[in-house]
């Protein structure tokens, strides 16, 4: 099992993004780094890396992160004007479940949490693009 301090940023993305499923098509835009911002504050830990910064709001862990998952073929980028992705099949299957489950109760619970709001957030037709504000 992985303690909140072992588990590294792609852990958490990738256990997150596995709870998200692949029905769901997600834009890295500012309501995606909303979602994370806000599990920073509310669940801490190694949560507080995605947090943004206070002017820019920006996360330059969250970008580097999806950049490196990008790279490893773990989303699945769109082509389109915008960055849309999902998440791959690699990750949405037994990789995706050895990874969440690796995670400890209360990480498990947090990332359950901010794939709901992810799913809330993109999980309609016009969600990605609403989320744009």
């Amino acid at each position: 099992m992985v303690t909140m301090e072992q588990a590294t940023p792609e852990t958490l993305l990738m256990a997150t993004l596995y709870k998200v499923g692949r029905e769901i098509r997600m834009v890295d835009n500012l309501a995606f780094a909303r979602v994370f911002n806000e599990a920073a504050l509310e669940f801490g830990g190694r949560f507080k890396s995605f947090a943004w910064h206070r002017h820019y709001h920006v996360s330059e862990v969250l970008s580097g992160t999806l950049q490196l998952l990008d790279q490893a073929g773990s989303i699945v980028r769109e082509n389109a004007a915008q960055t849309y992705f999902r998440t791959s099949p690699h990750l949405a299957g037994p990789f995706g479940q050895q990874i969440f489950s690796s995670l400890g109760t209360d990480q498990q619970k947090a990332v359950e949490s901010i794939a709901d709001r992810l799913k809330k957030a993109f999980g309609s037709k016009d969600a990605a693009v609403k989320g744009a504000d």
